[in-house]
């Protein structure tokens, strides 16, 4: 009886045994599955693999597979997904310095993707003095980068300053570029809607939203040209009562389309000047490593 028992033990160990390499197999084959899918541009198809690797793997034997994860997530602009599951490989990843110091700067990406500088700030003060140390220049590329998307213009070109990549030729540049920035987030909003108060439809031309300048120009000047019309083949009360409501409402909704147009071209500008920040300090350390 007990030798058959311990035979039964012994078959039961062997099947668990082969389950477990056939599962191990397949969840190989997955991950090599949902590599091609993001390979051919199929972000979301490959997410699916990804999180059913990780769902049966509760060992998590495959720290990577997690940050595949956030990745996917982030290219499909879930952010919020995404440093969940950054923060779960963080955990996962926290004996291996280099890993984990990867792994924080990109959380800090995603964070700024996010609009969360103070976030973002907050994480990079986390890093360890010898992950500075060994790479000076990713820490103050990021400071850096953090303070102008905060608006601290002055504190950022201090930062830049410190890459060992910067040289004269770039400080020109980059003061240029600040000097745009700073007179880019002064920009008074009050202005384009005076201008559409005198004259409809022209704050929304002066800042690139041309049709919609040209249609509020001519909706409010056909409702002018249709109550002058009534009250010359009616009378003025009729004018006053059934065109001039209207009137109103188109003249003081073009006002406020002006306000918007230029917080609009002001949000557009800031983004331009700062891709041109970093594609300054990109070519720079381009020109640098040669």
């Amino acid at each position: 009886m007990t030798n058959y028992i311990n035979t039964l033990c012994l078959l039961l160990c062997i099947l668990l045994s082969s389950s477990g390499q056939v599962i191990c197999q397949h969840h190989k084959s997955d991950i090599t599955y949902a590599h091609q899918l993001c390979d051919n541009g199929n972000t979301k198809a490959a997410l699916k693999e990804y999180l059913k690797v990780y769902f049966y793997d509760r060992d998590n034997s495959n720290p990577q597979v997690v940050a595949h994860i956030s990745d996917a997530f982030a290219d499909l602009n879930e952010l919020d997904n995404a440093l969940r599951y950054n923060r779960i490989y963080l955990k996962q990843i926290a004996n291996d310095k280099k890993a984990e110091a990867n792994a924080k700067y990109k959380r800090i990406q995603l964070l700024l993707k996010a609009q969360k500088t103070k976030s973002a700030l907050s994480q990079l003060y986390t890093m360890d003095n010898d992950i500075i140390v060994s790479d000076p220049d990713r820490y103050y590329y990021y400071l850096g980068t953090i303070l102008l998307q905060d608006k601290k213009l002055e504190p950022s070109m201090t930062a830049f300053k410190q890459l060992t990549y910067y040289s004269t030729a770039d400080t020109t540049a980059l003061l240029s570029l600040l000097d745009n920035l700073k007179k880019n987030n002064n920009k008074n909003h009050k202005t384009a809607r005076l201008l559409s108060t005198i004259v409809p439809g022209t704050g929304q031309a002066v800042n690139g939203e041309v049709q919609d300048g040209i249609n509020s120009a001519l909706i409010n000047g056909s409702m002018i040209a249709l109550f002058f019309y009534v009250k010359s083949n009616l009378t003025l009360i009729d004018a006053i009562v059934s065109v001039a409501p209207w009137f109103g409402r188109f003249y003081i909704g073009g006002m406020g389309n002006a306000l918007e147009a230029s917080k609009r071209k002001q949000l557009s500008k800031d983004k331009e000047l700062r891709n041109e920040v970093n594609r300054l300090l990109r070519n720079a350390k381009s020109a640098y490593e040669k």
